[in-house]
This record gives C-alpha cells, sequence and structure tokens, in this order.
C-alpha cells in the first residue's frame, strides 16, 4: 500500500508515516486511526508499535516481523526502530 494511500484512509498527514519508518513511534490517537482504517483492534495497532505489551493488551501469541520476509530496507528501519527504542539516551 502506498503512503499516499494509507494517508486517504487515516486522515493522517503522509509525514507521519515517513516519520514511523523512521523510528518515531506514533501516538495513541493515531494508532486508533490506524486501527479503524484496518477495521482492526486499536490494541492490536498499539501492540505493533511497541506502544504497549501483547500480555498489557491480553493478547496472545503476536510475534515480531519475520527478519526473512522483510526487504533490505525495512530490516534496517526495524533495526534502526529498535536500537533507538533502547538507547540509554532514553532513559
Amino acid at each position: 500500500m502506498t503512503t499516499a494511500r494509507l494517508s486517504e484512509l487515516t486522515g493522517l498527514d503522509r509525514s507521519a508515516f515517513t516519520r514511523w519508518r523512521r523510528g518515531e513511534r506514533p501516538t495513541l490517537d493515531t494508532a486508533r486511526l490506524v486501527a479503524k482504517a484496518f477495521g482492526i483492534s486499536p490494541l492490536e495497532v498499539m501492540v505493533e508499535a511497541q506502544l504497549i505489551f501483547p500480555e498489557e493488551a491480553g493478547m496472545k501469541g503476536m510475534r515480531s516481523p519475520d527478519p526473512g520476509a522483510l526487504t533490505d530496507q525495512q530490516l534496517v528501519a526495524e533495526l534502526s526502530r529498535r536500537l533507538k527504542r533502547s538507547s540509554p539516551s532514553d532513559t
């Protein structure tokens, strides 16, 4: 799905999705908009965005993306996001 289409479905600015790909986490309000656009639970989006843990949402069996299924660019973005999240400067 293109960023333009995602923006159209959610009503969010395209730049929000670019920031997310670069490691910035969405807010709870934007996670709700994404959930509504895809007809899924906001909890599911919040878990995938790592705003909450699966246990907090009462969701079992949710997994991280399969690295083998990601493109090189997606893999680098995921690693960058995780490194930023665990950076000592965040504490």
